[in-house]
């Protein structure tokens, strides 16, 4: 892609990067050669906007990059700076594009209330962006408050990336 920035995550797919060694430090070389910066739970100030990004989601299916709700998944967001302008979450905070079918046409929250905890303590905060529930794709983001949210996940159920890209004005 053609941008002059592009901030990467990894998510709960990339189960061989999950912990120190060569696969983790292989992709992330691969990231950087592709003009690209990887980002694990930690901050860059890009013309005067603070982003701070996180592969980290509740626990599901012992993927990767999962913590246990409660103070376990509130230690990373605890890591988010109160100046903060934009997050990039691999999961969604708690009761927004974070419904999934349970069965039986039940649906269910599933995002993180911890996260959306830490969100209500983050007054310079502009953007949240996520993936993980592929059917909770948003094209357009959701204004709560001052803060827009977006599900950016570019996969479909089925995984095949379908879905186009959001496009942000801050």
């Amino acid at each position: 892609m053609p941008h002059a920035h592009k901030l990467i995550a990894y998510g709960n797919h990339e189960l061989n990067h999950d912990r120190p060694g060569k696969l983790k430090d292989d992709g992330i070389k691969i990231i950087q050669n592709c003009g690209g910066t990887y980002l694990e739970d930690e901050s860059v100030v890009i013309d005067e906007i603070k982003f701070w990004l996180s592969a980290t989601s509740p626990f599901f299916c012992d993927w990767a990059f999962n913590r246990q709700r409660g103070p376990d998944i509130a230690s990373v967001w605890a890591k988010i700076p109160d100046d903060v302008d934009v997050i990039g979450t691999h999961g969604p905070p708690f009761g927004v594009f974070d419904q999934c079918e349970r069965g039986f046409g039940q649906c269910e929250n599933v995002g993180c209330v911890d996260l959306m905890k830490r969100i209500g303590e983050l007054h310079n905060l502009k953007l949240s962006v996520f993936g993980h529930i592929h059917s909770q794709y948003s094209a357009k983001p959701l204004l709560l408050g001052e803060v827009q949210y977006v599900n950016a996940s570019v996969c479909n159920e089925k995984y095949q990336p379908v879905n186009k890209p959001v496009m942000v004005d801050l």
